[in-house]
């Protein structure tokens, strides 16, 4: 198979919901296609040798050899999310307006969804307690919503989003439908309508007056930006018989928040042991193949999705199970821990040997479609 052939396959494999690919198919070296931003983006290579009429890859010398992705990443267009930091007394928290009305505006620091606060809306006599947020969007594109919200056992909270630039509503004041003493998730898809720019989320107490609401982790992510809560990655690599005995983890793809939130494809410290993890707050599924010691070109793959419940590893073409996962990929990229070739843009867990392509959707792809990636 030719690698400008299977550049072809992977470009012509769910282009909606394809963030990012990065191929060394020929002459002209490296490039990332950032489908996120519209347009090709030149990743940074440090070390190794660049690829030749005949290698039409990317050999990676196993010490600082690296790409970094961060490009890749969809970030939450709201500021302090969680509420973590506090604001000068008013507002209760920064980047968020506030009006307490009758009722009250809180700092929760024991009823959580996660980190250490949590905002708790308690309602007066007129029911107007509220807190709100503007954010910068793009007229036409497609957002998704996502509040952990909980109410008090018998009302729970509302909320809407504002057109700002057009003053009208995009979603009109409702209820979040969560009543019950513990965190669910509101989740809700919307289009930045022509001429809009600015969209504002307002998130209310309950409509019954003493009624208790709490709100957590909000986000505002572009849809078809990446998304850890469903996603796809397909590699191409090669890796010389020597490193599969040399004792050092070798990355071939990372994406991290944190320890507890990530995806990577690597070879293992231990001998002849291949790896494909998914990692959502602290909750880890890991592929593993042992024993293993393919120095043929290989197609590795993974694809998640909190939806279906499901992850599943591919090797190529071909799958190597399915494990169910529990919880959701949080946080955003970061700069320093998005990377082909490496674990950190500082070349950490080197890789050693050759990566041709990296592909990422926001999509979790069907085995049918990693059947038709990973063969020739």
């Amino acid at each position: 198979m030719t690698y400008p052939r299977l550049l072809d396959k992977v470009l012509h494999t769910e282009p909606a919901n394809l963030v990012a690919c990065w191929a060394s198919c020929g002459e002209s070296g490296a490039v990332l296609y950032d489908f996120a931003r519209f347009g090709p983006f030149n990743g940074t290579i440090a070390g190794g040798v660049a690829p030749s009429t005949t290698q039409r890859g990317y050999d990676f010398d196993g010490v600082d050899g690296r790409i970094d992705i961060a490009s890749a990443r969809n970030a939450n267009l709201l500021l302090n999310p969680g509420f973590e930091t506090a604001g000068g007394g008013p507002p209760v928290f920064l980047n968020w307006a506030e009006s307490a009305g009758t009722g009250a505006i809180a700092n929760e620091g024991v009823i959580i969804h996660e980190g250490a606060d949590a905002a708790k809306l308690t309602a007066g006599a007129t029911r107007n307690t509220y807190i709100s947020q503007q954010m910068v969007v793009v007229p036409g594109r497609r957002y998704r919503l996502r509040i952990w919200t909980r109410g008090d056992g018998t009302y729970g909270g509302q909320y809407h989003l504002w057109d700002v630039s057009n003053g009208a509503y995009i979603v009109s004041k409702r209820a979040t439908g969560v009543v019950a003493a513990a965190y669910a998730p509101v989740v809700i898809d919307f289009v930045a309508p022509a001429g809009c720019t600015a969209v504002s989320l307002t998130l209310w107490c309950p409509s019954t007056n003493t009624g208790v609401a709490y709100f957590d982790a909000c986000e505002v992510k572009r849809v078809h930006g990446f998304d850890g809560s469903e996603g796809s990655v397909l590699a191409v690599h090669q890796i010389p018989v020597a490193a599969y005995t040399d004792g050092i983890k070798r990355l071939v793809f990372q994406m991290q928040v944190d320890n507890s939130n990530l995806v990577q494809l690597r070879k293992a410290a231990a001998n002849n042991t291949f790896e494909i993890e998914w990692q959502g707050n602290g909750d880890a599924v890991v592929v593993t193949q042992d024993p293993f010691s393919d120095t043929d070109v290989m197609r590795h793959g993974l694809g998640w999705s909190i939806t279906d419940d499901m992850v599943t590893g591919y090797y190529n073409g071909a799958s190597l199970g399915n494990s169910n996962m529990v919880f959701e990929f949080f946080g955003n990229v970061l700069d320093t821990a998005a990377c082909i070739g490496a674990s950190s843009n500082a070349g950490d867990n080197p890789y050693h040997g050759w990566i041709g392509l990296v592909a990422l959707w926001s999509k979790k792809l069907t085995d049918t479609q990693f059947g038709y990636l990973g063969t020739p």
